[in-house]
């Protein structure tokens, strides 16, 4: 069942993602505003994050077609937007030698190699089949007490969960804010 704050949210992030579309449609420039562009994209991931890290995002990630659709969706662009930064990174790193530089560049290399889409979709079909397992044995886990019962059993998931989309928004905003105090808010 979806709630009415997780409706909300995917309309949100729908019309966000619309019109963010529509916007760069219009203007007929084939260039990038990298860091408006990667703040709007990085909004409405901290907005699915927020539900995803709960027990119930994590159902509705597994059950709903549409939202699993969405929150891939924004994973994908801002794995984008982020290599967009890497290169231009690079480029710059090549005249100047900047700490902040590889700073970024070694998170962005950590967000595309351990949690790029791949990883990231395998990581929630494990907790989805760790969420399966735990409604299939809701009746069982009921009766036992501590870690082993069924409130337990949903909060070792949910705390696996939500290290894991924690751990992808610090990342995510190390990026967002280092792409601010570099300036690459220059066209590409």
């Amino acid at each position: 069942m979806i709630n009415k704050f997780s409706k909300t949210l995917l309309v949100i992030s729908l019309l966000l993602g619309y019109m963010n579309g529509y916007a760069f449609q219009q203007s007929g420039d084939t260039t990038v505003n990298l860091e408006s562009k990667f703040d709007n994209i990085s909004f409405r991931w901290d907005l699915v994050a927020q539900e995803l890290e709960r027990y119930d995002g994590l159902s509705q990630f597994c059950i709903q077609n549409d939202y699993r659709k969405n929150v891939i969706n924004i994973l994908n662009e801002i794995h984008h937007f982020d290599s967009l930064v890497y290169k231009r990174l690079k480029h710059i790193s090549s005249r100047r030698n900047s700490g902040e530089i590889r700073k970024t560049v070694k998170q962005i290399e950590e967000l595309e190699t351990e949690y790029d889409i791949k990883s990231f979709t395998a990581f929630l079909n494990k907790e989805c089949k760790d969420r399966r397992q735990v409604e299939k044995s809701k009746k069982v886990l009921k009766g036992n007490y501590g870690e082993y019962s069924y409130d337990g059993q949903k909060h070792l998931v949910e705390n696996a969960i939500e290290r894991y989309v924690h751990h992808v928004t610090h990342l995510i905003d190390h990026v967002r804010k280092h792409i601010h105090h570099l300036h690459l808010n220059d066209r590409t």
